[in-house]
This record gives C-alpha cells, sequence and structure tokens, in this order.
C-alpha cells in the first residue's frame, strides 16, 4: 500500500502545481492586459496634450518647440494643397469642420454632419 499512497500523493501534488500554474498565467495574463490598457490610456492623454499645447503656442513656440511647430504648419500646408488638387480633379468638396473629402452634391459631411456652404 505504501506504493499506492505515494503515488496518490505525487497526483495531488502535480494537480496542486498545475493549478497553481493556471492561477498564475491568468494573473499574468490580467496584468499584462492591464498595462497595455493603462499605455493606450497615456498615450491618448499624451496626444490629446501635444495638440492642447502645439494650439496654445503655434504662434509663437519657444526655440525647443519651433522645429515640431514649423513641420506641422508645413505638413498642414500640404495637407490643405493637396485637399484643393483633390477638388480640381473630381467634383469633391472638403468639409471645413474636419476636413474630410465630400462629394460636391452633398449638402452635409457624411462625416461629421457639418452642413455645407
Amino acid at each position: 500500500m505504501g506504493f499506492l499512497d505515494s503515488l496518490s500523493g505525487q497526483i495531488t501534488n502535480a494537480g496542486k502545481d498545475i493549478k497553481k500554474k493556471a492561477a498564475d498565467t491568468a494573473e499574468t495574463m490580467r496584468l499584462q492586459n492591464e498595462i497595455r490598457a493603462n499605455q493606450t490610456k497615456i498615450d491618448k492623454f499624451c496626444e490629446e496634450l501635444g495638440k492642447r499645447v502645439y494650439e496654445d503656442i503655434k504662434d509663437n513656440p519657444d526655440e525647443k518647440y519651433a522645429y515640431y511647430v514649423d513641420n506641422i504648419m508645413k505638413l498642414q500646408e500640404r495637407i490643405e494643397d493637396d485637399q484643393r488638387s483633390l477638388q480640381g480633379l473630381k467634383s469633391v468638396r472638403v468639409c471645413p469642420e474636419c476636413g474630410a473629402s465630400v462629394d460636391g452634391d452633398s449638402a452635409f459631411c457624411t462625416c461629421c454632419g457639418t452642413k455645407l456652404n
């Protein structure tokens, strides 16, 4: 009977080990998901902060921000030029509110709902 008792004990211990490893794996996954979710929130806050700071400083940026402000303005000019070119190629208008391309016959923007002139 000693052999069967020993085998039973080993099986019980193996079951406990498996249960602990499963619980540890579940906790690891939960923590990793929480970390990713919080990092995503941080990224969104940083993006919003950057947009607000840009709006506040774009007219008179400090020297350390001038490079970034200049590049953002250049890219915005390119976007506006490309939108005008696109309008010339098609009967397309650009929504003044969100910048989306809208069919020339549309009375409202299909993206944000703004009334078009």
